[in-house]
């Protein structure tokens, strides 16, 4: 028998001891929405002008031509409602031809032209037949009236990323995922895959994260699982043949094939080879979700059709691999709120999928098997008569990746603070997170300890309750009197664990919001001032430091 050295014996146990701790490690950055990159598509974002070549991808064209009308007027996916809206829609796009040429213009430009067009027979105004479409009819008409995203010689075009006139806090962002992407990896050109699964036109983006992460000095690729494609890849009585159809039927994502003919072929040969999918997940050292719609990022992965969430081999492939310490996982807006999920003290975290905040804090919340959609509004035909003006939450939760708590984004921006309040009482969670625009969460986990860090331009909330309140039903409920919202604000340049940080909280807080959501004559607007009978109160929240402002607004009759 082979008698092993001390000396090789200490060497194993020094790597085997050293991959340990570095598998003990996991990170996870979530960032609130809100990036400002300068690319040929977003101009905006530009700190100064800058001119592209004709291969860039700066805006959609739209064009109306005869062989287009015919496809509307064939309707093969059955998008039109009635046959009245049907004839309206073609006869007007039939009187364009005729007024217009077949030139290419923007969709402000279609829109104007469209809008003062008026039908000869009946006089009805373009404007008022379009306000007429249901929104899934309103996307079968566009979607197949826009051109393809390519040049002139069919090649796709590129959305190119200027980072000099980029905001530097978006900047810093990417670099910081960037760099924990590079400390874990063991290649000198580690493998960043990008997840447009939550858009609801998952190919629009790819070009643009392709070119964003190639400044960066790490291999990028796209990784083309999305909703459409797990179903394609879960139900039997589909095949790849049917991707395009049920990408339409299912998904209201109407022309894909023919405005991205690359992406669709690309993803068409994942479908047929779904060991590529696998393969991709395995080789990656980091894994970027984009913004949208987190449901459909969740049914990317997942069944959600069952509790719990049925997740597929590729989610549990990325679970084994973060668990180990071996890809850092990171999301936008979307992309962060779906990693909410697990378990906290024996209860499950949901994930929010809609609602305003203030609606949300007076009529409380629901929990749907899926968020209520501008055609179902259309229809109301919503989930327990819903709509796109309430407060939604999946029971079962997202990825579970690190379960730290509820996760909200675009924070301060779209004044959440009361939506995540709400979520918490009506769910008897403890623990949520609020992140800001433009800013990131990083959270390391080590050896089941958690270190938070704040980074970009301003603030991530912890928001904890007191104690519970009463299993609450699908009705709206009062906030418990002695129900205490605890919250703290972490900014850039923080870094501890979040426990250990000073509390900013007021017992003021905790009584408006129960006055407030008990009294159910208070009607919600956009921009309203709380008032108690004659005596008018204001809360404000504001930190010119961490450049975010809070205003509770609210009108009690």
């Amino acid at each position: 028998m082979k008698v092993v050295s001390l000396k090789y014996l200490l060497i194993i146990t020094f790597f085997s001891l050293s991959f340990s701790l570095l598998a003990s490690e996991r990170d996870l950055l979530l960032i609130g929405g809100g990036l400002k990159f300068c690319s040929s598509y977003s101009t905006k974002n530009c700190l100064k002008t800058i001119n592209y070549s004709d291969d860039a991808y700066t805006t959609n064209y739209y064009r109306v031509l005869p062989e287009r009308i015919a496809l509307i007027k064939a309707d093969h996916f059955k998008s039109f409602g009635t046959v009245e809206v049907a004839s309206n829609i073609v006869a007007l796009l039939n009187k364009y031809t005729l007024r217009f040429n077949q030139a290419k213009v923007t969709r402000s430009e279609l829109l104007s032209r469209l809008d003062n067009l008026k039908l000869t027979d009946t006089q009805i105004l373009g404007r008022k037949i379009l306000d007429s479409l249901s929104p899934k009819e309103w996307d079968f008409v566009f979607h197949t009236l826009t051109e393809p995203v390519t040049d002139a010689l069919g090649k796709p075009l590129t959305e190119f990323v200027n980072l000099e006139n980029s905001d530097p806090h978006s900047v810093e962002i990417i670099q910081h995922f960037v760099d924990l992407v590079k400390n874990k990896s063991p290649s000198k050109k580690p493998l960043v895959l990008v997840s447009t699964a939550s858009a609801n036109n998952p190919f629009d983006a790819v070009s643009f994260y392709i070119q964003l992460f190639g400044h960066f000095e790490v291999d990028v690729a796209w990784l083309p699982l999305d909703a459409n494609l797990n179903q394609i890849l879960n139900e039997k009585d589909l095949s790849c043949t049917d991707l395009d159809n049920n990408r339409s039927k299912a998904f209201s994502q109407f022309n894909r094939e023919t405005i991205y003919p690359f992406l669709t072929k690309y993803q068409k040969r994942f479908c047929e080879n779904p060991q590529y999918i696998e393969q991709l997940i395995n080789r990656a050292d980091g894994l970027f979700f984009n913004g949208g719609d987190q449901y459909l990022t969740l049914k990317a992965f997942s069944n959600t059709n069952i509790k719990p969430n049925k997740f597929s081999e590729y989610y549990l492939s990325l679970k084994r691999r973060f668990n180990l310490g071996q890809i850092v996982v990171a999301g936008t807006s979307a992309g962060s709120a779906v990693q909410s999920g697990g378990e906290i003290n024996g209860q499950i975290v949901p994930m929010v999928t809609n609602g305003p905040s203030i609606d949300g804090l007076f009529n409380g919340s629901v929990y749907t098997n899926q968020p209520p959609s501008k055609q179902c509004s259309f229809e109301k035909s919503c989930e327990q008569g819903t709509s796109l003006d309430s407060l939604t939450y999946f029971k079962n939760g997202g990825f579970d990746l690190l379960p730290i708590g509820l996760v909200d984004t675009h924070f301060s921006q779209r004044n959440r603070l009361f939506r995540l309040i709400r979520l918490l009482a009506d769910t008897q969670l403890s623990t949520g997170f609020g992140i800001d625009e433009n800013t990131a969460l990083h959270i390391r986990q080590v050896n089941g300890e958690s270190i938070y860090n704040a980074i970009g331009e301003a603030g991530v909330w912890k928001v904890k309750t007191s104690r519970h309140l009463m299993v609450p039903n699908t009705k709206p409920q009062a906030l418990n009197n002695s129900t205490k919202f605890l919250i703290n604000v972490m900014h850039q340049g923080d870094s501890a664990s979040i426990e250990k940080l000073g509390w900013l909280g007021d017992d003021i807080i905790a009584k408006m919001i129960t006055r407030a959501a008990s009294d159910q004559s208070l009607k919600s607007r956009e921009k309203v001032s709380y008032k108690e009978r004659s005596a008018k109160v204001n809360l404000e929240l504001k930190d010119e430091k961490l450049r975010f402002q809070l205003e509770v607004l609210m009108d009690i009759d």
